[in-house]
């Protein structure tokens, strides 16, 4: 975070002290207002980097230990947490859908496919619907 700051005093300095007439020094300060934008854009990116936002859950640990998540073992090896992430909201968002429709899951269900058993599948839906 202090290395922007770091870079944008150098370069005054740097402009300031080897400038050796009045035209460099303008073109160098020319070249800084022209950046300023980028380095401002790189300060906030780092702020997001060093400062991320912590997604809020409310489900309580017991209960997501009490899941047993499938996966298969090509999309373990090739597959990434948010793209599983995105499927699963997905399978429970369908899943409730579902229930609101049908009242029941459907053996088809896309929730099934993330879990080994049906129970299974309607207490993921139980404990995130309870969150």
């Amino acid at each position: 975070m202090v290395a922007p700051f770091l870079l944008l005093v150098l370069w005054l300095f740097g402009a300031e002290a080897y400038s050796k007439s009045e035209q460099r020094l303008d073109v160098n300060f020319q070249i800084m207002q022209d950046r300023v934008l980028t380095i401002l854009f790189l300060l906030l990116s780092l702020n997001f980097l060093a400062f991320p936002s912590v997604p809020v859950h409310s489900w309580s640990r017991e209960d997501m230990h009490r899941l047993n998540f499938h996966r298969s073992i090509l999309h373990l090896i090739f597959g990434t947490n948010g793209n599983f992430g995105m499927k699963m909201t997905d399978a429970l968002w369908t899943a409730r859908m579902e229930l609101e429709q049908n009242g029941h899951l459907a053996e088809d269900s896309r929730l099934h496919h993330y879990f080994k058993t049906s129970e299974d599948a309607k207490l993921a839906l139980e404990i995130c619907e309870k969150a």
